[in-house]
């Protein structure tokens, strides 16, 4: 019987093809990733961010109106990613690009106009304390329209911040009874935001937070950005003490405030539930205040007992 010549055995694939070794930065992102520390790290990260929003918008306000301001904003915001936004389009399911329009407008417009104007007549320290309404709209809107469960604890929340939000409105700074109507801008802010995060969690949490936010963004800003040729804004620049300031306070409230943060946020959605993202106006009062307060603002004791109340409502809100 004839030998058969002896042969070297075959290397599989898997033995001459090594994997590559992930590189240092892909190792400590997933770790990152993987952390349970990692959403309150972002959420202080937003606090800090956010919480100095208010006291931006009121230095702009020295120079500039509500809607220049507002639409330097958005403008901004939209140059951010008008560079690399675009790339993100086909990426997107058609069906959910009216979603993301939505959540444009309720997420990044409204706000830019709703707090500016609520500014005219709040300080910045109350306009941070009743942007804290957010959870519990968010919690309301999620109960009303999306199958959100919801306790009695959660009632008693809600009811504690609403009485929070009246004795802000209904007292002003001298202690006295008097309708504060710059206020309703403010709440309509916080209601938008409440929508707006329910959006995302039940028809966008499956798409990437840059482009959920690039793409909303740049669906929704054309339609601030148009306006703008007509608002005066080099004149009133050129008229006006203090205009680069208060221009670079619109950069960080359009790029950082708005563009990073916002994808920043909806990364935190996505790996959080919506209460808990939007607990970040939970501490953004705390911010808020104390930018005021460095900047000569007064709060009364009873305006001390709203914002207790609307602070104490959201964290009922948040007991499980």
């Amino acid at each position: 019987m004839m030998a058969l010549p002896k042969t070297r055995p075959i290397a599989s694939s898997s033995s001459e093809i090594k994997p590559k070794n992930p590189n240092r930065t892909q190792v400590f992102l997933q770790r990152l990733k993987k952390n349970p520390a990692l959403p309150w790290l972002i959420l202080i990260l937003l606090t800090l961010i956010w919480g100095s929003s208010f006291i931006q918008i009121k230095k702009a306000l020295l120079v500039f109106s509500p809607y220049q301001m507002a639409s330097l904003r958005v403008a901004t915001a939209f140059l951010f990613f008008a560079s690399f936004g675009w790339l993100y389009f086909h990426q997107i399911p058609r069906n959910r690009l009216i979603h993301l329009f939505v959540v444009g407008i309720l997420g990044v417009v409204a706000p830019g106009f709703l707090f500016p104007l609520a500014q005219q007549g709040v300080s910045s320290s109350l306009t941070g304390v009743l942007n804290g309404l957010t959870p519990m709209f968010t919690w309301l809107i999620g109960l009303l329209f999306f199958g959100q469960k919801t306790t009695r604890y959660q009632i008693l929340g809600l009811l504690l911040g609403l009485l929070g939000a009246a004795s802000l409105m209904l007292i002003g700074s001298d202690g006295k009874l008097s309708f504060n109507f710059y206020a309703i801008f403010a709440l309509l802010a916080a209601l938008g935001n409440g929508i707006y995060l329910n959006l995302i969690k039940k028809y966008l949490s499956h798409l990437p937070s840059v482009q959920v936010t690039a793409v909303s963004i740049l669906l929704a800003a054309p339609v601030v950005v148009i306006f703008l040729g007509g608002m005066e804004i080099p004149e009133t620049y050129q008229a006006k003490t203090g205009s680069f300031w208060a221009l670079l306070s619109i950069i960080f409230l359009g790029v950082v405030a708005t563009a990073l943060s916002s994808i920043i946020f909806n990364y935190l959605l996505q790996i959080a539930s919506p209460i808990f993202a939007s607990t970040v106006t939970y501490l953004i009062p705390i911010v808020a205040v104390m930018w005021g307060l460095l900047d000569g603002e007064t709060i009364t004791f009873a305006q001390s007992l709203g914002m207790v109340a609307i602070i104490g409502g959201v964290y009922i809100l948040n007991k499980k």
